[in-house]
């Protein structure tokens, strides 16, 4: 591969950027238009932008070839849209700008035309802008919550899409998870939504991709931000200090954090029965769980052309849970009492390295080892009448794991775009429970992959194809395997403000250590809880037609979609000799479901209102249609120095072929006010779950096993917590606009 990446570098003509010279005027005066904004794109890609000097002037640095829109909105102007031409040998140009039509008056207040309302269509996602108002802001989160796609929250520090999905977060297309904090919502120049995942990424689990790019770097800075957030009464909480120092050639960034939950309560009931027995009782856990990080990350620039970062990131968790439960068993008396206790360390050390040949033409690697630890252990007492049974284990769960990513990339000057690279990764597990034989996990796999997006005229496209080699062993069980994964979107703009996508991808997904783990993980005598090694990956075909229209201040989707699921990895199980349940997991062979729906956001003066529905029916062979919806909402707005906000979300129902989970409540319920100080201390109260308890209720049906249980998650009613957020930044103008670009991806090893 690295063979074929330098021999490739050898025959590709370098490329060099050139100064372009523009003026803007007034197209009935002649007069110079000062301040307004000059933006050149190409393939959906900005090559350059600027602003107006006094004079009307503007200097780009970028490469011309022909193929570049331009668009102008000044004061007072009507903005222009169109393409940039220059005759041979000529680097100046000049735009004349209509006046708008009207009176326009100013009223001590500077007016500035809202990007927000300009979407770029790309062939994979949608690129926005933001506002005046939010580049003012002194938190990201706050700032990119008026991206119509993006649910962002500022106390959690999260970003979220309208559907749920967790985003890989790029920072000028560089991979990294946590590093929106230290940006200066001033410093973003777009942010673009990824829908269509590139296969670089489908191998990662991505389901959707937030890349923000950043203004141009400008030529030493420091940057600290504490936050703190408690409940009233104490229940969950954190601490966290983030810190970010250097100069333009190096940095250093830090983050270390506490997080807490004191006496966490859920309880609920189980009614349960199988050949020979019925069961019913209630039963309570309350867990107490700790847990602290922390980070460094040097960053350098070597050159101009040369970036390197080196990562560390260390993680210490521990959670303690208490159970207890009562009721009957047939005709007799049924007790139960446990206790357990998870511990969990990970180490991970990562380098980055990135080389630009020009703006068009970039390498990048990354070489990262991880280290898990994982003990747990259980003990779980049953009185059923008279008679006493101890169910008890302790496992100690090893993960070892390394990788090397390569990636190439070339711009050409029709506006395509071609990269390809290639992921290689040797995972290795070692899972030992006390009294039984030790389980040990292997996964070797080579990715190859490769991507291709173009335009042709009001079309954009983008192709994507990878490869992965997989050698997997789960204990005596070995799996070998080839498979492809590949994803086609294509965007068409009948106008400026409407849009078709069309997108198709098929992905896999392996099986986790749990999954594969033999071995039983319940403590109760009445359920063995194992995996099966002889699991294979999962594939989905997955097909989406949307349409987007959006308009001033109102950003409208509808979409339909269909996706076809075969050797799907669900929960399955069957009743022994014994009349003891076995839940382990299959390839339940295949399923489909088809769905469509429909999000809406509308920008306000300050803030932003949205809503979103779905609805999925899904096949399951041999079973009548299952029909899941959902709805969700939410809103944000800023009031002086007051900022108000919330959401809710509501699935009333989930189905799998053999269960479904009602939830008797909201999903998700939270209102929250701000003040904000100063710009950069703000005190943030919340009402989480505002709704009452979270309650739900499983019911499972697998031949003579029936089960129905119902939880209540004390935990999550209304409980208000409070914020306190400070950060301080000096000299930021001259930080190293590059971002944190490397972050862990380990979850740990989880065996339920």
């Amino acid at each position: 591969m690295i063979l074929t990446l330098c021999a490739l570098w050898l025959g590709l003509t370098p490329a060099w950027a050139e100064k372009i010279t523009g003026f803007v005027l007034s197209g009935t005066s002649g007069e110079k238009v000062k301040d307004a904004s000059v933006m050149v794109s190409r393939n959906d890609s900005i090559v350059a932008f600027g602003y107006t000097d006094k004079n009307g002037k503007v200097e780009l640095d970028f490469w011309f070839t022909g193929k570049e829109d331009i668009e102008v909105k000044g004061l007072g102007h009507a903005d222009y849209f169109g393409a940039l031409s220059l005759d041979e040998g000529q680097r100046t140009f000049t735009v004349w700008l209509k006046e708008a039509m009207g009176d326009i008056r100013l009223d001590e207040v500077v007016v500035e035309g809202y990007k927000i309302q300009t979407v770029t269509r790309l062939a994979n996602g949608q690129r926005f802008y933001l506002s005046k108002e939010a580049k003012n802001m002194k938190d990201p989160f706050m700032a990119l919550q008026e991206i119509p796609t993006l649910i962002s929250s500022p106390a959690n520090a999260s970003v979220k899409t309208v559907k749920g999905e967790s985003p890989l977060i790029l920072i000028d297309g560089m991979e990294m998870n946590t590093g929106i904090n230290p940006i200066l919502p001033a410093d973003i120049e777009s942010v673009e939504v990824i829908d269509a995942v590139p296969a670089r990424y489908l191998a990662k689990g991505v389901a959707a991709i937030v890349n923000i790019k950043l203004r141009k770097e400008r030529p030493p800075y420091q940057w600290v931000e504490l936050s703190t957030r408690n409940d009233v009464p104490l229940h969950q909480g954190f601490g966290v200090g983030y810190f970010e120092v250097g100069n333009p050639k190096f940095s250093l960034y830090g983050r270390s954090s506490y997080n807490y939950t004191y006496r966490d309560n859920v309880i609920g009931n189980t009614s349960r029965s199988n050949t020979g027995y019925t069961q019913n009782y209630d039963w309570a856990n309350e867990s107490d769980n700790h847990s602290w990080l922390g980070e460094l990350q040097f960053k350098f620039m070597a050159t101009p052309k040369d970036y390197l970062a080196a990562n560390l990131y260390y993680t210490d968790r521990t959670a303690e849970t208490d159970s207890r439960g009562h009721g009957y068993y047939s005709d007799d008396v049924y007790r139960t009492a446990g206790n357990s206790r998870d511990d969990s360390r990970i180490f991970t050390s990562s380098v980055y390295y990135k080389h630009s040949f020009s703006d068009r033409q970039r390498f990048e690697a990354i070489l990262a080892y991880n280290h898990n630890e994982n003990e747990l252990a259980t003990r779980t007492e049953e009185w059923y009448g008279s008679h006493r049974f101890v169910n008890e284990y302790l496992y100690e769960n090893c993960r070892n794991s390394g990788s090397l990513e390569l990636d190439y990339s070339q711009g050409f000057d029709n506006g395509a775009t071609l990269s390809f690279g290639s992921h290689t990764t040797l995972l290795s597990d070692r899972i030992e429970r006390i009294g039984l034989p030790l389980f040990r996990h292997s996964n070797v796999k080579e990715y190859l992959y490769g991507t291709y997006s173009g335009t042709a005229k009001k079309l954009n496209y983008m192709l994507s194809l990878g490869m992965d080699a997989t050698w997997l062993k789960a204990d005596e069980a070995f799996n070998r395997y080839i498979r492809p994964r590949a994803t086609g979107s294509f965007t068409w703009m009948p106008g400026k403000h409407h849009s078709w996508n069309l997108r198709y991808t098929y992905n896999n997904s392996a099986p986790g250590a749990g999954q594969l783990n033999p071995y039983n993980t319940s403590t109760d005598s009445l359920v063995i809880s194992r995996g099966n090694p002889k699991l294979t990956p999962a594939d989905k075909h997955q097909f989406n037609l949307s349409y987007t229209f959006n308009r001033g201040k109102l950003y409208l989707t509808p979409s339909f979609f269909s996706n076809l699921h075969s050797r799907i990895i669900l929960p399955a199980g069957y009743t022994d000799g014994h009349g003891v349940y076995v839940a382990t997991y299959a390839n339940k062979g295949r399923f489909s479901d088809i769905g469509s729906g429909l999000s809406v956001s509308y920008k306000l003066n300050g803030g932003r209102i949205y809503t979103n529905f779905t609805w999925v029916r899904s096949f399951y062979m041999g079973l009548s249609p299952k029909d899941e919806y959902g709805i969700g909402a939410g809103f944000s707005k800023n009031v002086g120095k007051f900022y108000f906000g919330g959401n809710f979300s509501y699935i009333p129902k989930e189905y799998t072929d053999i269960s479904v989970t009602r939830y008797l409540t909201p999903n998700a319920a939270m209102a929250q006010v701000n003040y904000n100080f100063s710009p950069n201390l703000y005190i943030a109260l919340a009402m989480q779950y505002f709704a009452g308890y979270q309650k739900t209720r499983t019911e499972v049906h697998n031949g003579t096993f029936n089960s129905s249980t119902y939880t209540c998650y004390r935990d999550r009613g209304f409980r208000p917590w409070v914020l306190v957020r400070w950060n301080m930044r000096r000299h930021n103008e001259r930080k190293i606009k590059l971002g944190k670009v490397l972050d862990s991806n380990e979850q740990g090893i989880k065996l339920k």
